[in-house]
């Protein structure tokens, strides 16, 4: 009797297939790491853009409390900066949009202005905390 392969090279075809879209691509690369387009998905807490806090003409501060950051989602613009209060003791890292700020434990940093990202959506996290995570939008 000669065992058939074919169901299994089907079977194979499909699982690898399923596992290479899943894996997602496509993308527009140009516009820079976490960036989403101008109308980005919902953030780590389900916000979207009417949930957000809109920081345009004020003062963005991000707080960083019991490891997670407030707001999560929020709307800058670009000639704007960023302070980050840390009330944690231990370090955080914020990376997202091309940025990357260290914030030691029980600090303050200020970001003085945004005016080389990209105006669009962008994901952010603590690059040490990766449930720490949110979405900033750039007009």
């Amino acid at each position: 009797m000669r065992r058939s392969t074919i169901g299994s090279v089907s079977i194979l075809t499909l699982v690898l297939t399923i596992t290479l879209a899943a894996c997602g691509g496509g993308g527009d690369a140009s516009a820079g790491p976490g960036a989403t387009g101008a109308t980005g998905p919902a953030d780590a807490t389900g916000a979207t853009g009417a949930d957000c806090v809109d920081f345009t003409g004020g003062t963005a501060t991000i707080t960083i409390s019991d490891f997670a950051f407030d707001p999560t989602c929020f709307t800058v613009s670009a000639s704007q900066g960023l302070t980050f209060v840390n009330k944690d003791t231990s370090a955080h890292k914020f990376v997202g949009a091309g940025l990357e700020v260290p914030i030691d434990g029980k600090s303050t940093v200020k970001v003085k202005s945004l005016s080389d990202i990209a105006p669009g959506t962008y994901t952010f996290a603590c690059a040490f905390h990766p449930t720490m995570r949110g979405t900033m939008t750039v007009q």
